[in-house]
């Protein structure tokens, strides 16, 4: 749903693109 290079979302904030 999201870009990898987002931050991670409310749905996985344990979660982290960089």
């Amino acid at each position: 749903m999201l870009p990898t290079t987002r931050r991670a979302s409310s749905s996985s904030p344990a979660r982290q693109y960089q």
